[in-house]
């Protein structure tokens, strides 16, 4: 027969396991964190400690308010974006940077803070989120996606997802503030 003592600690030690265990996957997920892909020649490497500290912690607090997954997308600072532009070929890498600063310049007001590019591995969607007001005003996503028919022609073309040969087009499917 198992006593109060042995059921008691099994509970106890239940307890203990179980919020440790659920403090260490929490501990360990932090989905709104900034990882931001860099070169040597990274513009994080040119701007004060001071600045980056206030772009980063915008950009994570940006991410909070839409419930962005920034686990789920490659990060740019938007002032690198030529680290994702060496992904396409010279006629996507075009089009795709027109259709991202002219969406960009659409809603940019002054005081306007750095954006942050999100995109998925196979640059199907991209995410530029930033704050308004020096950091201290809403918070602005913008997301661009490719256009429908891209998906059959980018998938024949290119087992890694990125098309080598044919032109892609993106559109800007959303704009939100908060």
């Amino acid at each position: 027969m198992i006593g109060k003592k042995s059921i008691a600690s099994f509970f106890v030690l239940s307890a203990i396991i179980a919020s440790s265990t659920g403090a260490y996957v929490f501990a360990n997920k932090d989905e709104h964190k900034v990882n931001l892909v860099q070169s040597k020649d990274s513009i994080v490497h040119k701007r004060s400690d001071k600045l980056n500290k206030k772009l980063t912690a915008s950009w994570e607090e940006s991410a909070k308010k839409f419930d962005v997954d920034m686990e789920q997308y490659t990060q740019y600072d938007y002032f690198d974006q030529g680290i994702l532009l060496d992904k396409f070929p010279l006629d996507d890498r075009a089009e795709y940077r027109d259709v991202m600063l002219h969406a960009l310049n659409s809603v940019r007001e002054p005081g306007d803070l750095v954006p942050i590019l999100l995109a998925k591995e196979d640059v199907s969607e991209t995410i530029l989120l930033f704050q308004r007001d020096e950091g201290k005003g809403k918070s602005v996503k913008v997301v661009i996606t490719e256009v429908e028919e891209n998906t059959a022609k980018k998938q024949l073309s290119s087992p890694e997802g990125i098309s080598n040969t044919s032109q892609r087009d993106w559109t800007v499917t959303s704009v939100e503030e908060k």
